[in-house]
């Protein structure tokens, strides 16, 4: 980093579980003030009763333990798709909550 004069960087990969853990430990031990991380949320069960709960826990737990943003991809609007099989809109009323 030094050497492309870089002093700060964000990875966008938070994949929940187990790799957010390993990432978030991975930066403390190795370069907490010039690394950090995002979140990213998995839409696929967005027709499940309690997807909204899982995700506001999620989001709220990640930043407890030092996430600082959440990256969407380009994939919601484009081929994330409910039960129905329609795709889920970037401005579905189901992720206001979000």
């Amino acid at each position: 980093m030094d050497a492309l004069n870089m002093a700060f960087i964000v990875n966008l990969s938070g994949f929940p579980g187990l790799y957010l853990k390993k990432s978030l430990a991975n930066i403390q031990d190795n370069a907490p003030i010039r690394i950090d991380l995002f979140l990213n949320i998995d839409f696929e069960l967005i027709d499940d009763a309690d997807f909204t709960e899982q995700n506001e826990k999620l989001i709220a737990d990640a930043v407890a333990q030092g996430v600082i943003g959440l990256k969407v991809y380009k994939s919601l609007g484009l081929t994330e798709k409910d039960r129905d099989g329609n795709r889920i809109a970037i401005d579905d009323p189901r992720l206001d909550p979000i």
